[in-house]
């Protein structure tokens, strides 16, 4: 049982200087969930959060450790091409 904060940490802590250890608003309140993003060589970007399996919503305060799965979520990189006529 842990929170997105101390998952996150640990993994930019020991992770390689041009990782991203950055937060957003959370889906169920108005607190921050904080991921790790990783880039990559080819330009493609890799994001890992630890998100709870049973979230619990509208609660004053929402619970410090949880049991949740660690989701990971990769974009990439594609050429497009506009055309203007």
């Amino acid at each position: 049982m842990t929170n997105c904060l101390t998952f996150a940490w640990r993994i930019w802590r020991y992770s390689r200087k041009d990782n991203y250890l950055s937060f957003r608003i959370s889906h169920h309140g108005k607190l921050p969930h904080f991921v790790v993003e990783f880039e990559m060589r080819d330009g493609s970007l890799i994001r890992r959060e630890f998100v709870p399996v049973h979230p619990v919503k509208y609660r004053f305060l929402p619970p410090f450790s949880f049991a949740g799965m660690e989701v990971i979520t990769v974009y990439r990189r594609e050429s497009v091409e506009v055309f203007i006529s």
